[in-house]
């Protein structure tokens, strides 16, 4: 996904440490867009507009085209006068050291423009905003859970009495309401007072030379540069609220803050779209009121996180918001003004509606030119948990695995891949993380069909060209009753007009709960038959009929669960002996009767995922040994290099995913071994990875021959189905002494 920015800035490849050829594209921009080689060199490039986009690209070895880098923003500083960051890039070889391409960006610091930057993650586990070391209370959930501890009460009703005299602790589900976060200090100030401060600038320029080889233009620009700034003093009749307030009763909630803030589990919302609001305090909020949000509000602009949740936003303050010239003695060429610094709120934006606001933060007072601002969402509200949608395309994910708009029969998107196969390679955050998958298991097909038009709708399906069936799988979800009773309703509806309809939930009146509506179907694998199939989804409206536009298609490989062969054959060889389970051998000695304690042993195994069919998804097997009770004892496997898979010398193979646009599913086993035997058994020879098989104090010990792996499958929540073999067990002993 590119990186969206604003203003003015000057572009430069700043190093490249990669094989692969590497690029930067620029676009949206009033000035400078374009396709530039990620070559190193000293020229810059300049880049103007309100909003434009950068993406940089690589181009596998293996590939005819560019596929997009995972990007990380670098936090910006003030080095010179002048705004500076990197942007890092990792591209798709085997490493993740963000050191394939990185771009350089500089802009001057002038006294028009705010730099704002930080990361974004979800919390979970905690009542209190973690980000904040003010009481921040998020969602009207967490105020009614949070006011039943008593000190923590206390501190909120000094702030917002009216709020919290009307919550109402009952089991009854709470009707929809609108909730601000509220800020609570720590017995000081509701809201600081406003902060004003003079800004000395100076014009200056900056000029780059044409060079039409390198496809630069030359730029003047001209710009006021920052020189200095300095904090007015206010003089204000203000009520300071804190001052009326006993600080010593907030000195056990910090405590329990504290507590709080200790049991949070977070993580980055990769790719958050995030929108800047300039807010404007109310009269009361100015006399010394609590937050209330109901201030007029500013647009700054839309941003978005890149791949870890750190973003940046540059955002101008024109000459209108800025007060009048101020009378202090100023330079030549200086000038002198006043200006307020903005106070910012951040709405976090629905991806698949940006119109709609998934959570808006507390407000962040007297914003400085330069200043990071870490968010926390509650994970309820950071849109990784799927929530019922309200647009774009309608089939958008299975489980936690988010899927773009097909486009060329591939869903590529959220750094997620569905291939033209039905095959899924996944990384985002909350995805289980599989490489060219099959889906197998129970799959929860999720889904948006928000249009109040829409009462039902039909799940069809069929493989290859074969003619479409309905999915009449019942459906049963999450409902309440009018008290405060759970139960699961069946969605399955019969209308007259349309016998395999489900109801629509999403437009539906009853009480659903919200985080399951836009589950639209339950696909259990094991009813299918291996291969591609297409699933279709219809809407239709109140009498039977089709609904326009509400049609779509997705591919899906299924694969019935595990379906493997997992076998170690019973005949183990050491020293010219084969015995089988339960065997004992006995160390060989050489031609000077010295024991061979790292005599090789000779094991055969066979695993096999799909027997009988020349496709399967075998991610991983590894030969491995334990000895005596606990340890594990370390061999060497020597195994031959293959196109579709590497292979660890002590353990086994690993299947590695060289495009998930054409993934290899015929890896199956150790039939794709070239020296596998007919029945497609493969025969190693194995010995100690160092030392030898028993210690100078061991006379015996037991050891267990393992054969593990896993299969590249996933429903969806979970990834990579594990097996096993039964375990081999036999004993080593040395020789009698001579």
């Amino acid at each position: 996904m590119p990186i969206k920015m604003q203003g003015a800035w000057f572009v430069r490849v700043k190093s490249k440490s990669a094989s692969f050829a590497q690029r930067f594209i620029i676009s949206g921009a009033n000035q400078g867009n374009g396709t530039y080689n990620g070559v190193v060199s000293d020229n810059e490039y300049f880049v103007s507009g309100n909003s434009w986009n950068i993406a940089i690209q690589n181009k596998p070895s293996s590939s005819s085209s560019y596929v997009n880098s995972t990007m990380k923003l670098k936090f910006p500083q003030i080095v010179g006068g002048e705004y500076r960051f990197n942007l890092e890039s990792n591209d798709s070889g085997g490493d993740a050291d963000f050191n394939d391409l990185i771009l350089s960006f500089r802009t001057p610091a002038t006294p028009e423009d705010y730099v704002v930057y930080g990361n974004i993650s979800y919390y979970k586990g905690c009542l209190i905003n973690p980000c904040w070391r003010l009481i921040v209370i998020d969602t009207y959930p967490k105020l009614k859970e949070v006011l039943i501890n008593p000190q923590i009460r206390e501190a909120v009703k000094s702030y917002y009495p009216q709020l919290v005299d009307s919550v109402m602790f009952n089991p009854q589900p709470d009707p929809p309401r609108t909730f601000k976060p509220i800020v609570v200090p720590f017995g000081g100030p509701a809201i600081p007072e406003k902060e004003e401060i003079t800004v000395i600038s100076k014009p200056e320029e900056i000029s780059i030379k044409a060079n039409k080889k390198e496809n630069r233009e030359a730029v003047s620009y001209t710009y006021n540069a920052l020189k200095s700034t300095q904090s007015i003093r206010l003089e204000t009749s203000n009520i300071n609220t804190g001052a009326a307030i006993d600080k010593n009763k907030f000195i056990d909630a910090a405590r329990i803050v504290d507590r709080f803030r200790r049991r949070c589990e977070t993580g980055p919302i990769p790719y958050a779209l995030l929108n800047f609001e300039e807010y404007d305090r109310t009269t009361a909020e100015l006399s010394g009121g609590a937050y209330t949000g109901t201030g007029e509000r500013e647009n700054l602009g839309t941003i978005n996180a890149d791949h870890f949740g750190n973003y940046i936003l540059r955002f101008n303050r024109t000459d209108p918001q800025n007060f009048n010239e101020s009378e202090i003695d100023t330079a030549s060429g200086e000038n002198a003004f006043v200006q307020a610094r903005p106070d910012l709120t951040i709405k976090l934006l629905d991806p698949l509606a940006t119109s709609s606001s998934l959570f808006e933060t507390a407000p962040y007072w007297n914003v400085p030119y330069l200043k990071r601002i870490n968010l926390c969402i509650p994970i309820e509200r950071s849109g990784l948990i799927p929530v019922a949608c309200q647009g774009q395309h309608i089939l958008q994910g299975i489980g936690n695995i988010a899927l773009g708009k097909e486009e060329s029969g591939v869903r590529g998107d959220f750094n997620n891949t569905l291939n033209n196969l039905g095959i899924i390679t996944a990384n985002a955050d909350i995805a289980p993380k599989v490489q060219c998958a099959a889906w197998s298991g129970q799959l929860i097909l999720r889904g948006c069909l928000k249009n109040v038009g829409i009462k039902y709708y039909t799940i069809e399906y069929r493989k290859g060209l074969d003619s479409w069936q309905y999915l009449t799988k019942d459906l049963r979800l999450p409902y309440l009753t009018t008290g405060f009773n759970a139960l699961v309703n069946r969605t399955f509806s019969t209308p007259s007009s349309l016998l395999h309809g489900y109801l629509n939930i999403e437009t539906d009146s009853g009480l659903w709960l919200e985080g399951y509506k836009n589950i639209k179907a339950k696909i259990l694998t094991n009813e299918f038959d291996n291969g591609t199939y297409y699933f279709r989804i219809q809407g239709y409206k109140d009498d039977g009929s089709k609904f326009a536009n509400s049609e779509d298609t997705i591919r899906l490989y299924l694969q019935k669960t595990r379906n493997v062969t997992a076998v170690i054959d019973l005949n183990v060889t050491m020293g010219g002996n084969t015995i089988g389970e339960c065997g004992l051998f006995t160390l060989p000695v050489d031609s000077s009767n010295n024991i061979i304690n790292d005599a090789p042993m000779t094991i055969r195994f066979k695993v096999d995922h799909n027997p009988g069919e020349a496709k399967g998804f075998m991610n991983s097997y590894e030969l491995t040994m334990g000895k005596g009770a606990t340890e594990v004892f370390p061999l060497n496997v020597p195994l031959r290099a293959a196109d579709f898979s590497i292979n660890d010398p002590n353990r086994g193979r690993y299947y590695v995913e060289n495009n998930p646009l054409n993934c290899n599913i015929s890896f199956k086993g150790t039939g794709n071994e070239t020296m596998a035997d007919a029945e497609d058994y493969y025969t190693v020879i194995v010995q100690p990875a160092s030392g030898g098989w028993l210690t100078a104090e061991q006379n015996f010990c037991a050891f267990k021959i393992r054969l593990v792996g896993n299969l590249r499958l996933t429903n969806g929540n979970s990834g990579y189905q594990p097996f096993n073999a039964i375990d081999i067990l036999i004993g080593i002993e040395k020789p009698e002494p001579a």
